[in-house]
């Protein structure tokens, strides 16, 4: 149950309680240009205050709490209107913890290196985006989370508060009949020598459109969402006694409905019908 939450971008905004559609509004970031703000430095800051307790019934997964806090701020500056760089630092801090394992959060269960930082878990953010009329093409933390807009299965909603940002190139298309993001992010580098494993994810989500109506408001669509997740373990010269290689594949291919809130809504009885279950 995530008890309470506060996200902020730029301008402080503050979302409610949303139901299951939650995680998705307070991981999304805006990837396109806002063209008004060529040759402009500006400060943005991406804020979230968070508290998610797990607790289960047996003994295959131990329940758990995430109280914490998660702090972007940045410094962004569009020289051009087709280019963007932003450079701050990510950090997060659990309420209680001194120290953090120096690696992505999404797989501490299967982590076992012996690296720490103390204090607060503390990293550099840097992103370099080219935004074309229908290509964004990001470089450095690229636009993660929520944003590849991932079916459950293949992402879990609890990362974005664990997992550090995702770092490595995207590129993202979007058309009127079909939107693309394919990317790659490498979750860990290795060095010569090193104990620990070479990792990173590659995937890729498409949208077919295959139906729009409600006129311009597109209040009804009919798509076909296809999505791909690999990810890669290994690495060479470093010991693998007991971590061995491999490649992990998922595929995603639906035909789906989707109709809009607002149109549920102009049904009186619908509404009532929704409006009990919230």
């Amino acid at each position: 149950m995530l008890f309470s939450a506060l996200c902020a971008n730029a301008v402080w905004g503050q979302y409610g309680f949303v139901g299951a559609d939650m995680p998705h509004r307070l991981g999304m970031q805006q990837y396109r240009l806002d063209t008004a703000m060529v040759n402009t430095l500006g400060v943005e800051v991406d804020a979230l205050a968070f508290f998610k307790d797990n607790e289960y019934d047996g003994s295959v997964q131990y329940g758990y709490s995430l109280p914490g806090v998660r702090l972007t701020p940045r410094l962004v500056y569009t020289p051009i209107k087709e280019v963007s760089l932003e450079l701050g630092v990510y950090a997060i801090f659990y309420h209680g913890a001194n120290k953090y394992p120096c690696y992505a959060y999404h797989d501490i269960p299967r982590w076992k290196g012996n690296q720490y930082t103390r204090g607060v878990h503390v990293l550099p953010y840097f992103r370099a985006s080219a935004h074309f009329k229908n290509i964004t093409l990001a470089l450095g933390d690229i636009y993660g989370s929520t944003v590849h807009q991932l079916v459950e299965p293949l992402y879990n909603p609890e990362l974005l508060l664990t997992e550090d940002p995702e770092m490595g190139f995207q590129m993202i298309v979007d058309l009127r009949r079909w939107h693309s993001d394919i990317w790659v992010n490498w979750q860990s580098f290795i060095f010569k020598g090193d104990t620990h494993q070479e990792a990173f994810t590659v995937g890729w989500t498409q949208r077919v459109k295959w139906l729009e109506s409600g006129g311009a408001e597109q209040r009804h669509h009919l798509y076909s969402p296809v999505q791909l997740v690999i990810q890669h373990r290994g690495g060479e010269d470093i010991d693998m006694e007991w971590q061995g290689k491999y490649l992990d594949g998922d595929i995603y291919v639906a035909i789906k409905d989707y109709i809009t809130l607002e149109e549920i809504l102009r049904d009186d009885e619908l509404f009532e019908e929704v409006g009990m279950q919230m």
